[in-house]
Formats: structure tokens, sequence, C-alpha cells
């Protein structure tokens, strides 16, 4: 199961191993249409459920694994979120979840940039700063995100998960480079230049913009 699937790009690149079967579930009508389609395209089936993170609609132990992927950082009580995916996955069974590291200078700088950029904006017109978020940073805002996202120090997050009942086997860190340069060459080539040695250092690594865990459930 993946929970807060979007629009299914990942659930739906995951390979099928000893005919286990996938879900996705989101609680944006809009999201479960677009990953209905990009199931359609790929002829896939793929169960989709419209679904509350903090009351998952399923009995108790009822999946293998559980992936909460960019979605913990738009939830203040994700630890209640937390606890809803340990209810529903067996004994054993394993919980991949990433969140944005708050250790990150990558993050750091964005976060203030991206502040600076909203300051502006909301200070203006409606009319104009609806014409710059939809003509000039190519999206609008999406209403039901209504707080600034959520930022983690990992080894906070892994004590919550071990209180919870996880045991964390894995740790891990990608994505570097500013989101304020996305799209920038010499961003780019940064990002792959740091990507290309981080395996190597572990220091390093942790610069990165998020981090990810694999837990297993006890």
């Amino acid at each position: 199961l993946e929970i807060g699937c979007g629009s299914g790009n990942v659930i739906l690149s995951l390979p099928a191993k000893n005919g286990a079967r996938t879900f996705g579930a989101d609680f944006s009508t809009n999201m479960l249409r677009q990953a209905k389609q990009n199931a359609n395209g790929r002829r896939e089936t793929l169960p989709l459920l419209a679904a509350d993170a903090h009351n998952l609609p399923f009995t108790d132990g009822v999946f293998s694994a559980v992936l909460g992927l960019g979605l913990l950082e738009y939830i203040p009580d994700y630890n209640w979120v937390l606890t809803e995916c340990h209810r529903i996955l067996a004994p054993g069974g394993q919980l991949v979840a990433s969140v944005p590291n708050i250790g990150s200078p990558f993050i750091r700088i964005d976060d203030l940039g991206f502040g600076l950029k909203n300051t502006v904006t909301q200070s203006l017109p409606t009319g104009v700063k609806s014409w710059i978020k939809t003509r000039i940073l190519g999206r609008r805002d999406k209403s039901y995100f209504n707080h600034r996202k959520l930022r983690f120090n990992p080894k906070t997050f892994k004590e919550q998960l071990e209180r919870i009942g996880f045991r964390v086997r894995e740790t891990r860190y990608h994505t570097f480079g500013f989101g304020l340069l996305d799209g920038v060459g010499l961003n780019i080539r940064l990002s792959e230049r740091l990507e290309a040695h981080a395996h190597r250092s572990k220091p390093l690594e942790k610069l990165a913009w998020t981090c990810i865990l694999k837990a297993i459930k006890s």
C-alpha cells in the first residue's frame, strides 16, 4: 500500500513479486483520477482508495509493506499516521518512509528563499499574485496544504518509529542541490557531482535533502 500515492508514479513502477498486489490511497480525488489514468495508460490494474491517512479503512495486519514517500511533511500530527501504518502492517511487515532532512544546508537555504518569495507574493493584489503563480511559477497553491511543510531530524524520527514499535533496518539519504535553482545547469551539475560521491562519505551523504528509512514492524 502506498499512502499519499498521488498520480501513482511510484506504486506503478514497483515490480510485482510473488503475486503481491499493490494498492494506492490518497485523500485527493483529483490525484486518484490521475493515478487511474496513468494505470490505464500502462494497461495495469491498480486498486485505488480515497482515504484519510489518520484513519485508514483497513483491518489490522493486512499489508506486508506500506510506503509513505513525500507524505509526512504535509501532516502536522504525523505520529498518528505512523501509528496507523504500524496497525495495518503484518508482523515483520515493512514501512518505507521519507522525510525532509532538517540538517541539509540545501533545504535550509531553499526554505529561506521560498519564504522570502512567499512574503513578497502574499503582499500583492490577488490577480497579480495568481498571474505570477500560474504564468511564471507554473502552478497554483494547493488549498489543502495550508501550513508550512515540516522538516525532520532523522535521528529523532528514527527514535519515534522505535517508540511506536518499529525496528529501523536501513537509512539512506538522497537529492542534492537547490530547489530554487531547479533546471539551472550549474545546480544540476552540482547535484550530479554530489550524488556521485555521496555513497563514499557518510558526512557528505547526510547533507542531502531527503532521508529514507526502512523499518520493520516488531
